[in-house]
């Protein structure tokens, strides 16, 4: 998934939230930090701890790529508090595998294109392991 972010989604970095679940609140994700994890990841520049560090200090326009919907949070009203919390994130991309899906955080904060990422209760299977 990282290597399809950096390819696909020409990324120029990834960040990861290894154990948390969809619906948890994105700014309470990664507690406590799964260092282990990210240090294994090759690529992966850290967790949700690390990206909202990041767009803290960088005051330049962001664009969030993500695959899936729930790849940043089930939660409409999670989303916009993000949004809302860093203005600096100005559009999220959505990779559905065929193609993108580009929503500005206008049309984010004032249509109702968060609902789109209300999209499931339980988590999909990415991939499993071989036996």
């Amino acid at each position: 998934m990282i290597d399809k972010l950096y390819f696909r989604g020409k990324c120029e970095e990834v960040f990861v939230s290894p154990c948390c679940l969809v619906h948890q609140p994105i700014l309470e994700r990664d507690f406590p930090r799964a260092k282990e994890i990210l240090e294994s990841l090759k690529g992966c520049r850290g967790d949700i701890t690390d990206l909202t560090a990041k767009l803290h200090c960088t005051p330049k326009g962001i664009r969030l790529v993500i695959i899936d919907y729930a790849g940043l949070s089930t939660c409409p009203r999670d989303i916009r508090k993000f949004l809302k919390t860093y203005e600096n994130v100005h559009e999220i991309a959505i990779d559905h595998g065929w193609w993108f899906e580009i929503f500005s955080r206008q049309e984010l904060l004032e249509t109702k294109a968060l609902q789109k990422f209300k999209c499931r209760e339980k988590y999909v299977q990415r991939s499993r392991t071989p036996i």
